[in-house]
C-alpha cells in the first residue's frame, strides 16, 4: 500500500532539487473572499471546516483545494457506510512505515504535511473499501508478494541522507557546515541553511534506503555510498546531465539482509492488492464514479458555488477531473453519409 507514495517521494526528491517551492515559503491563500466561519462545504453530510480548508490552501489554491477535499469526503462517506473507516492504528502504522523507509521527512519536504495526509487518507480509504468489497484472493496475494519481493528479501542496505542542489558553490558551503554533524543535526541544519538562498539555489534533503540495486537512484550516488560506512559523509559530487545536480551523502543507518516469507507479511500484501484493485478494477472505479456523480455537495463560498456541479459532472471538453472519477467517454464519430443513389 505504501509503494505508490514511496515512489512519489523518491521522484519528488530529485524534482525538488530542480527548483520546486518549499512549502515553508508558501503563503496560504486564505484571502479568498466569503469564507464562512462554519463549514466551508458539506459532502454527503460530512463537513469541510474552515480550518481544514485553509490548511489545504498551503498546497492547493481555491477550487483545487475544495476539489481535493470533496473527493476525500466522498470516500470517507463511502467507508463510513461500509463500516471500514481507517483506524488510528492504521494511520500510525502508515506513518511508522514511512519513517522506517526513511521517506517521512522527504514526503513532508516534497508534498507538505497536508499533501502527505491527503495521500495517506486516500490510500487507506480506498484500501479498506476495496478489501471489503473484493477480498484479495490467494493468487493475487502471491503475485503481489513476488512483484514487491525486493522490499521483503534483500541484502544489506544503507539509509542515506541525500542533500541535493543545483549550485555547487552552495553545496560546498553546506558541506563545511555539516561535515562534522550527526545525521539528525544535518537534516535540521540544511533546512535552516536553505533559508539563506533563493529558490533556485536552495539545497534539499531526502532520506532513502539504498542497497545493491540502484532502483532508480542516480548512478553517481549509488557508487558513492558503496564503500561508505555508518556516519560517513561524502564530499560534494555531481550527477551528470543536461542540467547538473550536485549532492552530498551521509549514512544515517545500516541494515543487515532481510528475508521475510509471504506468511510473515501476508496482511500487508493483502492491503497492497486491495489498493491496486481500487485503482484498476472497473467495479470499484465505476462505483466511485457513480458516487461522485450522485454526491450531495453544498459549497458555502460564493466564489465557488458552481464548483459542486463541476465536481459531480466534470466538463467533457477538458479541465480537471475529480479524483477517482472516470473521464466521460469520447464522442462517437458521426456515421459516414449514405452513398447517393444513381
Amino acid at each position: 500500500m505504501r509503494k505508490i507514495i514511496l515512489l512519489i517521494v523518491a521522484s519528488a526528491l530529485i524534482i525538488c532539487a530542480l527548483g520546486c517551492n518549499n512549502n515553508s515559503n508558501q503563503t496560504p491563500t486564505a484571502k479568498v473572499q466569503g469564507v464562512p466561519n462554519s463549514a466551508v462545504a458539506t459532502v454527503d453530510g460530512l463537513p469541510i471546516s474552515k480550518a481544514e480548508y485553509q490548511s489545504y490552501l498551503h498546497n492547493n489554491f481555491g477550487d483545487k483545494a475544495l476539489m481535493a477535499l470533496a473527493s476525500q469526503k466522498i470516500l470517507e462517506a463511502w467507508a463510513k457506510e461500509e463500516g471500514v473507516t481507517p483506524t488510528k492504528e492504521q494511520i500510525d502504522k502508515f506513518i511508522e512505515d514511512l519513517k522506517y523507509e526513511g521517506q517521512y521527512d522527504s514526503a513532508i519536504e516534497a508534498l507538505g504535511e497536508d499533501g502527505v495526509n491527503l495521500l495517506m487518507n486516500d490510500q487507506l480509504l480506498k484500501t479498506n473499501i476495496s478489501k471489503k468489497l473484493n477480498p484479495p484472493t490467494e493468487e493475487e496475494i502471491k503475485e503481489m508478494y513476488n512483484s514487491l519481493k525486493e522490499k521483503y528479501v534483500h541484502g544489506p542496505r544503507k539509509l542515506a541522507i541525500i542533500v541535493l542542489g543545483q549550485d555547487k558553490g552552495v553545496l560546498e558551503e553546506v558541506y563545511k557546515e555539516i561535515e562534522n554533524d550527526d545525521a539528525e543535526a544535518i537534516e535540521k541544519k540544511v533546512k535552516e541553511l536553505s533559508e539563506k538562498y533563493d529558490a533556485d539555489k536552495k539545497p534539499r534533503t531526502g532520506t532513502l534506503w539504498i542497497g545493491d540495486e540502484a532502483n532508480g537512484i542516480p548512478e553517481e550516488i549509488h557508487k558513492a555510498i558503496k564503500d561508505m560506512k555508518l556516519n560517513d559523509i561524502s564530499k560534494v559530487g555531481e550527477i551528470k546531465g543536461d542540467l547538473p545536480i550536485y549532492y552530498i551523502v551521509k549514512i544515517k543507518a545500516t541494515e543487515d539482509k532481510v528475508d521475510k516469507k509471504l506468511e510473515d507479511v501476508k496482511d500487508e500484501i493483502a492491503d497492497n492488492v486491495a489498493y491496486y484493485n481500487s485503482q484498476y478494477k472497473e467495479d470499484f472505479r465505476n462505483e466511485l464514479a457513480k458516487r461522485t456523480e450522485n454526491a450531495k455537495i453544498i459549497i458555502n463560498i460564493d466564489k465557488y458555488k458552481d464548483l459542486a456541479d463541476f465536481i459531480t459532472h466534470p466538463n467533457p471538453m477538458g479541465g480537471m477531473i475529480p479524483q477517482g472519477a472516470t473521464p466521460p467517454p469520447a464522442a462517437k464519430p458521426a456515421p459516414a453519409p449514405a452513398p447517393k443513389k444513381k
